[in-house]
């Protein structure tokens, strides 16, 4: 997909594929088409993830230098896990106090927002070739 779209393009664009994915959830109302909309939107979700999560990390590999890596990645996981727990947290309270529907629209908004700030970003910028030069050392860049 890099070939053809290049690093930040595939970001940007598997991420809003993976927000409106949600959108057959969303939708999806009792009934004989619920589960087809709910698989719809959980494949979509799940293949877009599934192609831009490789690249994202793998970039995020490439471009960071070697001593910082570790750190790099534990604090990309610490903010990614840390925010299913508040996200999960702050869901059930929606569902519970308002409507679960109000709370899959707020999931897929953010979801959307979330795409529309990385395709304004620095990320647009993002090149395959980025990484194919050496990163600096974290000695030489203090």
């Amino acid at each position: 997909m890099t070939r053809r779209l290049d690093v930040g393009a595939t970001l940007i664009v598997f991420r809003l594929v993976a927000a409106i994915g949600w959108l057959p959830l969303v939708l999806a109302r009792p009934g004989p088409w619920a589960l087809a909309a709910t698989s719809l939107a959980f494949f979509v979700v799940s293949l877009a993830i599934g192609i831009g999560s490789p690249v994202e990390l793998s970039y995020r590999q490439a471009v960071t230098p070697d001593g910082l890596r570790g750190r790099m990645n534990a604090t990309i996981r610490s903010f990614n896990w840390g925010m299913v727990a508040v996200g999960a947290q702050l869901g059930g309270v929606l569902a519970d106090r308002i409507s679960f529907r109000f709370s899959l629209w707020i999931g897929l908004s953010g979801a959307v927002v979330q795409a529309l700030v990385l395709a304004f970003s620095g990320t647009r910028q993002a090149r395959t070739a980025d990484h194919l030069t050496p990163s600096p050392s974290p000695s030489t860049t203090a």
